[in-house]
């Protein structure tokens, strides 16, 4: 085996979870792990196709929710970057040097939000740009197009919010948005890449038409988390647009986003992980 340069930390869970990941595209790259970590598992065995193969390997959880997954995933990882991924994700041989290779090329860049191709189909920048100072509107990264490197989780203690994600009861969404706010609050420099780096065919969980009421909540503690000033008018424009979109209906929406706005700002590890005073 080659020196990890790239470690690919994958998400799953349930007894099948497995065999999802087995039905993915895992090429073999020279410097390229993959590092699984599996929620409720309930002891299931692991496919050969998987543990036959010394580029993966599988640690079990007892962990709850999305977030906790990812953070044991990143644990066990020892790449000097760190992608972050799903068990349902398609990628090339091309695309993970890519990853590589963009890091290799920008030794300033501490985290790199990149494209992929899915279902919906996202606006991103048409070059690249440092996002530090210079968010674009309407700008929200998803998980899987998040890399990093790995002394940069270690120096500034980068991890996703256990509050926020799927699994969880109040807020079922939004950790790779908080994840990416939390990274720009701690400094780090963090770039966007116009380059396509994995395929995601299948619907995205928070795709859905209608918003439930977990991420009306969850949209609403992230926009008081990152305007905690301005808040309550910014809570009722985003209520209008969900409302002219036919994703909510006013009243619920404005409601709903206001108690998950009030939330986060009255939890203090939320607060803390945001560092808000």
């Amino acid at each position: 085996m080659h020196e990890t340069i790239l470690s690919v930390t994958i998400s799953t869970h349930k007894p099948d979870g497995i065999l999802d990941i087995a039905k993915m595209s895992l090429p073999v790259v020279n410097g390229v792990e993959y590092i699984v970590s599996w929620q409720s598992h309930e002891n299931q065995p692991i496919p050969d196709s998987i543990a036959d193969r010394e580029d993966i390997s599988v640690h079990r959880t007892n962990s709850h929710g999305l977030s906790n997954n990812r953070n044991n995933a990143i644990k066990h990882s020892v790449g000097e970057i760190i992608l972050i991924a799903d068990d349902d994700l398609i990628y090339t041989s091309k695309q993970l040097e890519a990853v590589i290779n963009t890091f290799k090329k920008h030794p300033h860049v501490e985290m790199a939000i990149f494209q992929h191709d899915g279902f919906l189909r996202k606006t991103y920048p048409a070059k690249m740009i440092c996002l530090n100072h210079n968010i674009p509107r309407f700008f929200s990264p998803a998980s899987v197009e998040i890399a990093f490197r790995r002394k940069t989780i270690e120096q500034a203690g980068l991890q996703f919010s256990p509050d926020f994600g799927l699994g969880t009861d109040y807020f079922t969404a939004g950790e790779d948005d908080l994840f990416f706010y939390r990274a720009l609050k701690l400094g780090v420099k963090t770039y966007f890449f116009p380059i396509t780096i994995v395929t995601h065919h299948d619907i995205p969980t928070g795709g859905v038409h209608i918003l439930t009421p977990g991420a009306l909540r969850t949209k609403g503690a992230l926009i008081a988390l990152t305007h905690p000033l301005t808040f309550p008018i910014r809570i009722f424009v985003n209520a209008m647009r969900l409302t002219r979109a036919k994703r909510a209906k006013m009243i619920q929406a404005t409601t709903t986003m206001l108690k998950g706005a009030l939330k986060a700002l009255s939890t203090r590890d939320i607060r803390k992980y945001m560092c808000l005073p």
